[in-house]
C-alpha cells in the first residue's frame, strides 16, 4: 500500500517549506525543483491524503483508517 501525504496546496507548501528552511534559500530551491517529480509520484500512489494545516491528528486518524482497511 501507499500513501502519498500531500499539503493543501503549493502556496501553504512554500509557506511550510520557508517555516523548516530558516532562510536556506538553496535548500527552498532544490525543495521547489522537486515538488513536481514528487508529485507526479503521488498520482501513482494507492491514495493521497492532504494534510491541512493544524489537523495532524486528523491526518493520522485518515491514514490509520487507510491502513486498517487495506
Amino acid at each position: 500500500i501507499t500513501i502519498f501525504i500531500d499539503a493543501e496546496s503549493n502556496e501553504d507548501l512554500l509557506v511550510r517549506l520557508e517555516s523548516r528552511d530558516h532562510g536556506n534559500t538553496v535548500n527552498r530551491t532544490e525543495r521547489l525543483a522537486a515538488i513536481e517529480q514528487e508529485r507526479a509520484f503521488g498520482a501513482k500512489c494507492d491514495h493521497r491524503v492532504v494534510n491541512l494545516t493544524g489537523k495532524l491528528t486528523e491526518t493520522i486518524d485518515t491514514i490509520d483508517k487507510i491502513i486498517q482497511n487495506r
